[in-house]
């Protein structure tokens, strides 16, 4: 059976009418609201673009984060004042154009013996002087 041009022409306006687009705009106006309900932005650090891993620590006597760069290091930022968040340290591999691959991946934090440390992940490809290199660890228990 074929149909005619008018009557498609009305079952595409009934359509229309039976499923409204407004449910469709409320969804796109809520995608561009900002954050959440529950969480209050009270600092914003711009870091770039190149960051791979955030860790914070848990204990609330330590107030830092730690930022895995991909560019060849890690930042350690200060978190005691929230809405003053600032980068006490940055640290970056030495001579990042003789390595191949990515510096900074994945962040872990963990305590031994009453000491904190970091754990910065690497991965570097064949043909530069640390293919062999998988993790570099900090000890952090002096930050300020």
């Amino acid at each position: 059976m074929k149909l005619s041009k008018p009557r498609t022409l009305v079952m595409a306006l009934s359509v229309l009418v039976l499923f409204p687009a407004s449910p469709l705009l409320e969804a796109q106006q809520l995608a561009e609201k900002r954050g959440s309900d529950n969480i209050e932005v009270v600092a914003h650090l711009p870091l770039g673009r190149q960051v791979s891993d955030i860790e914070i620590e848990q204990n609330l006597k330590r107030p830092y984060a730690y930022v895995a760069r991909q560019n060849g290091g890690m930042d350690i930022i200060d978190l005691s004042i929230p809405e003053k968040a600032e980068v006490l340290h940055r640290w970056r591999i030495e001579d990042m154009d003789l390595h191949v691959g990515s510096a900074g991946k994945d962040i872990k934090i963990f305590e031994w013996e009453g000491r904190h440390y970091v754990v910065l992940s690497v991965q570097f490809r064949q043909g530069g002087p640390d293919a062999d290199l998988g993790a570099i660890v900090f000890d952090v228990e002096g930050l300020p």
